[in-house]
Order: structure tokens, then C-alpha cells, then sequence
């Protein structure tokens, strides 16, 4: 009887000793099962997202397999996006935009960006009058080439151009250039920085307004079509709006913004013009300390149509490094975002014509 009563005492202890056991067990058994349930959801939402992050900046020699794809059904691209830091040595800055080029080549990019002045960033208007030259000049064909020797589609950002007819000032003139070193298009800045803050500035002063929009559509460029602007054009919404009517997928916005614009404003002008336009948005810039009157803010970046941001290069003011980051296009998402809200199809263009009054 003893006997019996010491092993019914025991069991029991043992039942007391295992329950708790067994019953986290199970409590584990079921949030494996939970979670190999969300892993599974969250993978299948994963891949139906239409764009997928690559991003690298080369300044970490981060190496990068990918390709270009356009299929008629799935089209993507990888881009480049340049942070130059020019001077007025215009051998020197010559010499950062082909090693940008020749990483953008190892990596696989089929088009590249570079920021508004990348052949010459000089200390006043004089200078910038001294240097420019036309076109079919032999600084512009220079870079030309560069193109022609990489396969690279390339954004020139804006180009001291010396312009027939017009004297005493230049054309800021954003070209962009196929893999032949083929001028495909010029747009030439419309909208001059001429402003009183941070500093007093006339751009007018010493620039010719061009005289309309530009969109790169229906050629071989495998960005898509490009909606062309420089700079200033970012704080004129209705511009990117009548690119993104006539036509444009991407938008590219070469800049030099100051430090303490660029502080204050560039990342949401930048990623509004996104979200409002349901486009991507490449904006190279310069960087850095350029001269005693001149310093940018740098932070070229890509946002995608929904308004995250793909890549972003780092700054450091007294780091005179070219810098390249990389982003994959993915035109699946613009296609998905402006069918999923076809804000075009809502505007009410009869109540708020884009024009002035």
C-alpha cells in the first residue's frame, strides 16, 4: 500500500513537473507554425512587389551582378546616379566623370546621371562665359565619346553651352547622350535661380532661358521615357506634371543645390515630385566645398513612384571623391501604382488649367 501510495505521489509530481512542459511546447509548436504562416504571406507579398532594391555606391567597391531586362510585359533597368565634387580644373573633373563611367560599365548600368555644372563649376559668371562652348565643341565631344566607349546612355546635367546667336550669356542645358555618342536631346534650363536667399544670386544675369519642355520618349533608351529638367525646375510642380502628360516615366533633376537649401528642401521636393507624378526621379548633385563662394549639398539619390527612396549617396563636405550609387528601375511598379490610383483619369484640369490666370 505504501508502495502504491509513493509511485501515485510520484506520478503526480511528474504529471506537475510536465504539464507546464508540454504545454509551452505546444505554445511553441504553434507560433513555429504562425511564423513559417507569415514567412510564407510575407514572402508571396514580397515577390508580387514589382520593385526590388539594389543599391550600391562604388566608394565601398561593393561588386553587383544584374541585368537589364525589357520584355514588352516586364521592363527594368539599372541606373546610375553621380556625386561630383567640380572645380573649375576642368581636366580634373573630365577625369571623375570617366572613372564614374568605367565603374557604372563593370556594374552593368545601361544609363548614367551627372549633376548640373560636372564639366565646370567656376567662382563667377566671368568665368563661365570664358569656358563655354557649343556643342560640337571639343570639350561636349569629349564626353561624347565617353558614351560611345562605355555603351553607356548618359544624363548630362547641365553644360556651359555657348549658344548661336546669343551673346554675353550661355545655355544651362541638360543633354542626354546615347551609347553611339549621339546627341539624343537638349533641354535648356527654363526656370533661372535668381533669388536672395541664402545669398544674392542673378542667374539671369548671365544665363538664356530656354524656351520648352523636353520628354525622351519613343527611341532605344532603356530608362524609359525621360522627363528632362535642371536644378531650380524642382520648386515648379506644374512643370513635372505637364512632363508626366506628355509622356514621361522618369524624371531626372540634375542639381547643385546649396547647403542650406538643399538642408531644408531637397529630399521632399524631390520626393513629392515623385509621388504626385507617380515616376521615378533621379537626382544627381554636386557636393562639397567647390571654391570660397560655392558649396553644395550633395546627397544624389533615386526615389521610385511610390516615394521610397532607392538609393542615396552619402556626403561628406571635405570628401572630393566622385561618388556612384545604383538603383534598379523596376517599370512593373510604375505600371502598378498608376493603375492602382489613376490620378490622371481624377484631375480637373477645367477648374485648375496649368496655366497663369
Amino acid at each position: 500500500m505504501r508502495l502504491f501510495l509513493f509511485l501515485f505521489l510520484q506520478s503526480l509530481c511528474l504529471v506537475t513537473l510536465l504539464l507546464p512542459l508540454a504545454k509551452a511546447f505546444s505554445l511553441t509548436h504553434d507560433a513555429t507554425r504562425r511564423l513559417k504562416q507569415f514567412e510564407k504571406s510575407r514572402g508571396r507579398l514580397l515577390s508580387a512587389r514589382c520593385c526590388r532594391r539594389k543599391v550600391v555606391d562604388v566608394s565601398t567597391q561593393v561588386q553587383m551582378e544584374t541585368e537589364t531586362r525589357r520584355d514588352g510585359h516586364h521592363r527594368s533597368c539599372l541606373v546610375g546616379v553621380a556625386q561630383l565634387h567640380s572645380t573649375s580644373d576642368i581636366e580634373k573633373n573630365f577625369e571623375d566623370v570617366e572613372r564614374i563611367c568605367a565603374k557604372a560599365a563593370r556594374l552593368q548600368c545601361r544609363f548614367i546621371c551627372f549633376p548640373e555644372n560636372f564639366a565646370f563649376l567656376g567662382t563667377s559668371f566671368k568665368e563661365s562665359l570664358e569656358m563655354c562652348e557649343p556643342l560640337s565643341g571639343p570639350l561636349f565631344s569629349r564626353y561624347k565619346n565617353l558614351a560611345k566607349k562605355y555603351g553607356l546612355w548618359i544624363s548630362y546635367g547641365g553644360f556651359q553651352e555657348k549658344i548661336e546667336g546669343v551673346e554675353e550669356k550661355l545655355g544651362n542645358s541638360h543633354v542626354i547622350v546615347n551609347e553611339l555618342g549621339e546627341i539624343e536631346r537638349v533641354y535648356r534650363k527654363i526656370h533661372l535661380f535668381d533669388v536672395d536667399q541664402p545669398q544674392r544670386f542673378r542667374e539671369s544675369a548671365f544665363t538664356f532661358p530656354g524656351e520648352g519642355l523636353q520628354v525622351v520618349k519613343g527611341t532605344a533608351c532603356p530608362a524609359g521615357n525621360l522627363g528632362l529638367s535642371v536644378c531650380y525646375d524642382l520648386r515648379f510642380a506644374e512643370m513635372y506634371q505637364r512632363l508626366r502628360l506628355d509622356g514621361a516615366e522618369v524624371l531626372l533633376v540634375p542639381s547643385a543645390f546649396t547647403l542650406r537649401t538643399g538642408m531644408a528642401h531637397w529630399h521632399c521636393l524631390l520626393r513629392a515630385r515623385a509621388i504626385e507624378t507617380q515616376s521615378f526621379v533621379i537626382a544627381a548633385a554636386q557636393a562639397g566645398v567647390h571654391n570660397a563662394k560655392r558649396e553644395s549639398y550633395g546627397h544624389s539619390v533615386v526615389f521610385d513612384p511610390w516615394g521610397d527612396s532607392l538609393c542615396e549617396t552619402s556626403t561628406f563636405a571635405s570628401d572630393s571623391e566622385p561618388r556612384l550609387s545604383v538603383a534598379e528601375l523596376d517599370f512593373g511598379l510604375l505600371d502598378k501604382v498608376r493603375s492602382a490610383m489613376p490620378i490622371l483619369l481624377h484631375r480637373r484640369p477645367d477648374l485648375y488649367p496649368l496655366s497663369n490666370p
